[in-house]
């Protein structure tokens, strides 16, 4: 996982981006969310945000448990 995502997943934020992505909003508005917020991230990296939270979701898992050692 990048940095950025690392970042993303260990910010205090990070739910309020989840609503967003749950409400169905688009990976570009997220991630000018993220650049409002001090996280500046692209929207292929918001892309795989959304694809590895997705796949926690699915496999009951946190996100944090999906992160390499």
């Amino acid at each position: 996982m990048s940095g950025k995502i690392n970042e993303l997943v260990e910010g205090k934020k990070r739910p309020l981006l989840d609503k967003m992505i749950d409400e169905g909003k688009s990976a570009a508005k997220c991630v000018e969310w993220c650049k409002e917020n001090r996280l500046p991230l692209s929207i292929p990296t918001m892309y795989a945000y959304i694809k590895w939270r997705n796949e926690a979701i699915v496999n009951g898992l946190t996100i944090e448990l999906l992160q390499p050692n």
